[in-house]
């Protein structure tokens, strides 16, 4: 807290211990990322079943080894607490960086006293800012060790959270330290690479079987029926005709990063609204810790996650059975020739535009496993 913050900075200026106070600033707010993230990821991976009989097998694993060892099940929870703990920390270094600069001398004093406490307050400020960025570059390298072992046979529902998540945690860090998280986001775009390459194969084989069991039976469908009906497919073009909004703030954001970036180029600014309004709502509120919170809730009680909403249930084909009943009570006119796969197959595009919108770093590939899909079902009708 800032109290602590203020009396821990009092204590040492106090006993002339100053010089020890520059020297354990480095450990604390840096030194100590990995060895705390070894901690959080090992209470995670002792809930596996294997490694609760024999936790001597954690004693030597490295972070990595670590992390590829998480079960699915708890890899989110993982992710969830790690992000909590980095924030906290940014969010102790805001406190003591902001104590530091309103302790700096103000007023006119004796020369002797202004030049020592100038330096002092001086030096120890000019640590903490530049500290922003080595602090953002151990928690790229080893949040990036943490993402790359999530494995790709995860729910799409999961997955699209963990991009939500880091995309969140990316925002904040980015504006911590005047840095733009190269890495972290290279790292995510390849582990969406690997998740959707393994989606997508899933997809085709889906589709395969239901060509192969289809018995080209028509289905009882109105004359009015359309594929906006299906939900997939209305969420994705809903999601599309905002795009160009969302394209447009995106380009505006990058303008005034730029610019920021030109001003800050030192690291954390406590003088830069921005920074200053963003951590003032963290010392409120862990946005990562109400998540943990929210788990806890009974399930009745938990909302739901908007950006997740256009993604339903997997299992398609009962998905597609309910479409089938809706449309039951509307067939009394002669409806359009389509069968339970046509349907599936246009669910399955609606379902790959709205992922496209969402990992638009790989918006290509998703884009090509479009067309693989939707030749794949021509090739096989004709």
């Amino acid at each position: 807290s800032s109290g602590i913050n203020a009396e821990y900075g009092e204590g040492h200026v106090l006993m002339g211990r100053t010089s020890k106070l520059l020297e354990r600033l480095s450990p604390c707010f840096v030194d100590s990322i990995e060895p705390h993230l070894k901690k959080i990821v090992k209470s995670h991976v002792i809930l596996s079943e294997s490694i609760a009989t024999s936790p001597e097998l954690l004693r030597n694993m490295r972070l990595k080894e670590m992390c590829m060892a998480l079960e699915e099940e708890n890899y989110l929870d993982c992710l969830v607490s790690v992000l909590e703990y980095l924030t906290d920390l940014m969010t102790s270094h805001f406190q003591m960086t902001l104590w530091v600069y309103n302790k700096k001398p103000k007023s006119e004093k004796s020369e002797a006293n202004k030049l020592n406490e100038d330096n002092l307050y001086e030096d120890i400020y000019g640590i903490l800012t530049r500290l922003s960025k080595s602090m953002w570059k151990s928690m790229e390298v080893n949040l990036s060790v943490l993402i790359s072992s999530c494995k790709p046979t995860c729910k799409l529902e999961e997955f699209l959270r963990i991009l939500e998540y880091a995309e969140k945690f990316i925002h904040i860090g980015e504006i911590f330290s005047s840095m733009d998280a190269f890495n972290l986001r290279s790292n995510i775009k390849q582990q969406s690479k690997v998740f959707f390459e393994h989606y997508h194969k899933s997809r085709m084989e889906d589709l395969r079987t239901m060509l192969e069991n289809d018995m080209w039976q028509r289905c009882p469908i109105p004359h009015s029926y359309f594929p906006l009906d299906i939900t997939e497919f209305r969420a994705s073009t809903n999601l599309l005709k905002s795009s160009d909004e969302v394209l447009e703030s995106k380009r505006n954001e990058k303008t005034e990063k730029s610019e920021k970036s030109e001003k800050s180029e030192n690291g954390a600014d406590v003088t830069n609204p921005e920074f200053y309004t963003l951590f003032k709502g963290l010392q409120e509120e862990n946005p990562f810790g109400k998540i943990l919170a929210e788990k806890l809730k009974p399930a009745n009680t938990r909302s739901a996650s908007l950006s997740l909403s256009v993604f339903h249930s997997e299992n398609d084909t009962n998905d597609t059975q309910n479409d089938n009943n809706n449309s039951n009570n509307n067939s009394s006119e002669e409806g359009r020739l389509i069968t339970s796969t046509t349907i599936n197959v246009v669910r399955f595009i609606g379902k790959y535009l709205s992922i496209m919108y969402t990992l638009q770093p790989i918006a290509y590939d998703i884009f090509c496993g479009v067309s693989l899909l939707f030749e794949y079902y021509i090739y096989s009708v004709f």
